[in-house]
């Protein structure tokens, strides 16, 4: 009985798909980008293909990030504190001018207009993304960040 079970147990596995009868697999992604393709598996009947993650190098990301903005006219912030001559100031806003004599009166004289400045936020480069400011690490990969990140390289 025992022999006639395990016949009937390889006339179906013989009936199964073979490996050419098989659809390929396919892996959704950017075609353009390699990944890596291992089989592990039995030699015949089973197995499975394991797909790695791309081949992309976060420190390719951040090295082209910085080659296109610099092509873009960003300078690095030593240079470009040097070129505009713009020293931190003590003391901001307005303030009144006395008069030096009976016929000159005091007067009050506006600060610069604040609303002109540039605002510096500090962007950090990390191995697996970016942070600004002291806030939230964000993927080079992910979507969402890729509109800022084209924005950084055009300077």
């Amino acid at each position: 009985m025992a022999l006639a079970l395990a016949g009937l147990y390889e006339d179906e596995v013989k009936g199964k798909l073979s490996h050419s009868d098989r659809p390929p697999a396919t892996v959704v992604g950017n075609p353009r980008v390699p990944v890596q393709r291992f089989y592990s598996g039995d030699s015949e009947y089973s197995g499975l293909q394991i797909v790695g993650p791309s081949n992309k190098n976060p420190s390719k990301i951040v090295g082209e990030l910085f080659k296109e903005a610099k092509e873009h006219g960003a300078v690095p912030l030593d240079e470009a504190a040097r070129a505009s001559g713009d020293f931190s100031k003590s003391f901001s806003g307005g303030g009144y001018r006395l008069g030096d004599s009976s016929r000159k009166r005091s007067e009050y004289i506006y600060g610069e207009n604040q609303n002109g400045q540039d605002v510096q936020i500090l962007l950090k480069l990390w191995r697996n993304g970016f942070s600004l400011d002291d806030g939230e690490l964000r993927t080079y990969t992910d979507p969402t960040n890729a509109q800022f990140l084209e924005s950084v390289k055009r300077g």
